[in-house]
């Protein structure tokens, strides 16, 4: 049996692994600072979503100081996504972005 993300699960995967791919893929350009500025980062309804693909992304509002090495959407068939598991690369810096999602279903539940 294949197992596919549903749209709530897949809000709340999507939501955790835009902090998680935020938190990872930033650096501070002045490493001398000692105040911490969070980046702002808001994220885009997911859309065309089918068993097999979706669309997705959002927009780096604010940089907080830091240099955006990377910015995109990690997702995976299980709870706590990280950057070993499926992810977009959708460039670096602040601004926008939209991620095309693919890979949804679970091949090793069988």
């Amino acid at each position: 049996m294949k197992t596919i993300l549903i749209p709530s699960e897949f809000s709340r995967v999507l939501f955790i692994a835009f902090v998680v791919i935020m938190a990872i893929s930033c650096k501070k350009d002045n490493e001398t600072e000692t105040e911490n500025i969070l980046p702002v980062l808001s994220t885009a309804e997911v859309t065309d979503i089918t068993k097999n693909t979706a669309i997705c992304g959002g927009a780096i509002t604010f940089d907080g100081g830091y240099t955006i090495t990377a910015k995109g959407v990690v997702w995976n068939t299980e709870d706590n996504p990280t950057i070993s598991n499926n992810k977009t690369n959708d460039g670096t810096g602040a601004g926008g972005f939209i991620s095309n999602m693919t890979e949804f279903i679970n091949t090793q539940t069988m």
